[in-house]
Parts: C-alpha cells; sequence; structure tokens
C-alpha cells in the first residue's frame, strides 16, 4: 500500500546524494572558509527530504559519529531500531545540510530550543543565521532551511482513506489552500 505524502520527493536517490555530499563538506570543514550561508537567499526555504529505505549501516554509523553525545544516549533509548535509526537520520540530516551552509563540521553544531520548543542553532555564531525546522514521518524526514526569518514545515502519512482536501482545509493557510485546488487534479497529491 503507498501513502500519498505532502512533503515528496521527485528524486528520492538526489536527496541521499546530497545528504552524502553534504556530510563530506562537513567533515572537510577545517579547510579554507567559504560565505556557504549567502548562498541562502532572504525570503527563499530549501526543502531537503531524506527517505530512510535509501540509506544502510554506513549512513547510521557515520550520523553516530557526528551527534553529540547526548543524541546519541537518546538514540540509544529507542526500543525499536526503526525508532533509532529515524532519530539518528533527522539528527544526522540536520547537522550535514546546516554545517554544509554554514561551511562548518557538523559535530561543532549546538542547538538550543526558542521560546515554543522549535530547536534552533546556537552555535558556532556563523551558523545563528541559520534557521530550519523539521519533521518527520514514517520512513521520511523533511528539513526546510532559510536564513534569518522563521520557517515551519510538516510531513505526515496518509493512507488511502484519508480525505486529503478535508485535512487541506483545516492546516493550510487560505492562499496555500487556493494554490492546491488549481492544480490539475492529476498533480494533486
Amino acid at each position: 500500500r503507498r501513502s500519498l505524502e505532502l512533503a515528496r520527493a521527485r528524486k528520492s536517490t538526489a536527496a541521499a546524494t546530497r545528504l552524502d555530499r553534504a556530510a563530506t563538506v562537513g567533515r572537510n570543514a577545517g579547510r579554507a572558509r567559504r560565505n556557504v550561508i549567502a548562498q541562502l537567499e532572504p525570503g527563499v526555504a530549501r526543502l531537503h527530504v531524506l527517505r530512510l529505505e535509501l540509506l544502510n549501516a554506513a549512513h547510521f554509523d557515520s550520523y553516530r559519529a557526528i551527534a553529540s553525545d547526548q543524541e546519541n544516549a537518546r538514540a540509544k533509548t529507542f526500543q525499536f531500531e526503526r525508532h533509532r535509526h529515524e532519530f539518528l537520520a533527522t539528527r544526522g540530516l540536520v547537522r550535514t545540510v546546516l554545517g554544509s551552509y554554514a561551511d562548518e563540521d557538523p559535530k561543532k553544531l549546538r542547538f538550543t530550543k526558542g521560546q515554543w520548543g522549535k530547536p534552533r542553532v546556537a552555535s558556532p555564531d556563523r551558523a545563528k543565521a541559520i534557521a530550519f525546522n523539521l519533521s518527520n514521518t514514517d520512513g521520511m524526514v523533511v528539513l526546510m532551511v532559510t536564513r534569518e526569518r522563521e520557517v515551519g514545515v510538516d510531513v505526515e502519512r496518509l493512507d488511502g482513506t484519508s480525505d486529503l482536501d478535508s485535512v487541506a482545509t483545516r492546516v493550510f493557510a487560505p492562499t496555500e489552500l487556493a494554490a492546491l485546488r488549481r492544480l490539475p487534479r492529476e498533480e494533486q497529491p
């Protein structure tokens, strides 16, 4: 049974490749610094999608290597391997992508929680301009990144019995709902 997803990756393999490239950038962060954050245009958000089925044991090992001690300790508390993997993939995606934008070693990133518990970059200073939000559902993690403004993203697994229009009516802004309804039926999720 296939699910519809609010955030879909057109090329899932490309998403995993970008993640691998981001991890490489993070590992090579000791080299000459460049202003990668400038690549995030003001007012534009970038969406990174990771499908867990594309990952293997080596990916999870690399995520453990860049995770903080607290993150690794928390990963060990999950009873089921798939939940541990989803947690590690979420932290790995955040660290490698943000590390790439900040041209910083992903392991050196520190996080804090904002006013409503939303995670933000606490250090290093060069990465503080990056704003992000993430969401995950069974088998998928999405990360939205921008700079100097708040951003939000949500992904949910929908089964065939879900009424997408009623969900969209409850959660989308009026302009988003109108844009969705303008799409030809075959292009709607």
